[in-house]
């Protein structure tokens, strides 16, 4: 996979007004934040619930992909910055922490592949005295259940459109949206609910909000090679704005 396809930072929008209610960084392209969408974790309380009251209403969440870089080490230190700075323009993100955490490109060394190798091993070794599997190792599903899986897979198609979508997903380009437009009573109720919310496109920001914006961002410091990498991403994001809004 490209690394431009691969390494990105994301935003979950709401549906409803557009509004970003979650940023989070992905090592595996637009997987990641499908994977929000389709299968949210209940580990992630707010993102959860936030997730599953848009799907009683019959919505899923927007995917907006806002930065895209070649370079993983990068991806920490950006969501931390779209978090803080969508956070102090007043947008109510579901993210329980400020971002970056992880072990991105982290790297074993020879003596913690030894030492993680051992562990499992006196686990497998553990298992077997105690007359119990490890893992699938020795283990095979019986014949009842390779019967259900196949009874539940005969039949099964997928509709040309839901290929269609598969073949895109894939790709990182955009699944909804195209070509698909709200009706007039829809577009005049989702103005009426913009009416005066100050995180709607085009809001005014006063002083005080521009002056912690300002305060936010005072003191960041990067590399010369970090601000070309930033620069770069940030070109190529202005080029794909449109595909990849999903």
């Amino acid at each position: 996979m490209n690394p431009l396809e691969r390494y990105l930072i994301y935003l979950l929008r709401d549906p409803r007004n557009s509004e970003p209610r979650y940023v989070g960084k992905s090592t595996s392209g637009i997987h990641r934040p499908r994977a929000h969408v389709v299968s949210p974790n209940p580990k992630q309380a707010y993102l959860y619930n936030w997730v599953t009251a848009l799907k009683t209403e019959g919505v899923e969440p927007e995917i907006l992909v806002i930065e895209r870089v070649s370079d993983p080490l990068l991806l920490a230190e950006l969501e931390r910055y779209w978090i803080r700075t969508l956070r102090h323009s007043g947008y109510r993100l579901v993210n329980l922490t400020d971002g970056g955490e992880g072990k991105l490109g982290l790297k074993h060394t020879d003596e913690s592949k030894r030492r993680i190798s051992e562990t499992k091993r006196q686990k497998k070794l553990k298992a077997e005295a105690e007359g119990k599997a490890y893992g699938m190792n020795g283990r095979s599903h019986s014949q009842e259940v390779k019967e259900r899986i196949a009874a539940a897979q005969k039949g099964r198609h997928l509709s040309d459109a839901t290929k269609q979508k598969l073949r895109n997903i894939r790709k990182g380009t955009a699944t909804r949206g195209t070509g698909w437009h709200h009706s007039e009573a829809t577009c005049n109720r989702l103005s009426e609910q913009m009416q005066g919310n100050k995180r709607g496109a085009g809001a005014v920001f006063s002083d005080e909000r521009k002056n912690k914006i300002r305060q936010a961002l005072t003191g960041i410091k990067r590399s010369e090679e970090t601000r070309r990498k930033i620069s770069e991403s940030q070109k190529l994001r202005g080029d794909s704005d449109e595909s990849d809004t999903l």
